[in-house]
């Protein structure tokens, strides 16, 4: 199934899927601008009411066309942001996207997010956005572990659903891109969490996004701030 996933979003960087999912920015004109030129994919920012301090080093994992990146270099000017996407196409034309905004600090690499290829304690803040329900969510979250500083946070914005989904539904190629076919309960995705070494600092239920009959499914979005269990 990864290579599916893989295979479709390629498809998205090179312009099959035009306007596919939606993203909320913050209203700024540089947003505005970036949006017309970086792919939005996503379903909500989870950085959007955080404090920082501006210099922090910041990872978004599966950072697709680079506006969630964009957006976060806006709240660290003297620090560094760093996109990671397992689609070289991806990755590549987020650069190339970036690069043609003249944006300095922020970079793109290829990677997969259950091995993330950085040292441990390497970043202050680490985030996704509707990525964890394309991924295996332990060796993920162990990876996130790893490679956040003690002191750091990690920001997940997902979809979360209010039962176990059918086995056929989780197979279904449609339901998996877009991040609906992964979905945990809000209860079983606290307990991978922390099961796997981050404890929950704060939750944020948000809007409903679908609900399926006949099989009473509701898909919900959610914002998990975690850090490292003391």
């Amino acid at each position: 199934m990864k290579e599916e996933i893989k295979e479709f979003y390629s498809k998205v960087a090179e312009g099959e899927f035009e306007g596919f999912t939606e993203i909320d920015v913050n209203e700024s004109p540089e947003a505005e601008n970036a949006s017309k030129h970086l792919i939005s994919l996503g379903c909500d920012y989870p950085l959007q009411d955080i404090e920082v301090e501006g210099n922090e080093k910041v990872l978004e994992l599966g950072s697709g066309g680079g506006i969630n990146c964009f957006i976060t270099s806006q709240l660290v000017p003297n620090g560094e942001v760093v996109g990671l996407d397992f689609s070289g196409e991806m990755a590549v034309k987020a650069q190339k996207d970036i690069n043609d905004l003249k944006i300095e600090n922020i970079h793109f690499v290829v990677g997969d997010a259950e091995n993330i290829p950085f040292q441990k304690n390497t970043f202050d803040i680490i985030f996704t956005n509707c990525v964890l329900n394309l991924i295996k969510k332990e060796k993920a979250i162990k990876s996130i572990k790893k490679i956040l500083k003690p002191t750091g946070h990690a920001y997940f914005s997902e979809i979360i659903v209010n039962k176990d989904i059918p086995g056929k539904l989780r197979k279904d190629i449609s339901m998996v891109v877009t991040c609906l076919a992964g979905a945990n309960t809000q209860k079983e995705l606290q307990e991978k969490l922390n099961q796997n070494g981050l404890e929950i600092k704060e939750t944020q239920n948000k809007e409903r996004i679908l609900s399926m009959e006949p099989e009473g499914l509701e898909f919900h979005k959610v914002r998990i701030t975690a850090k490292h269990i003391n």
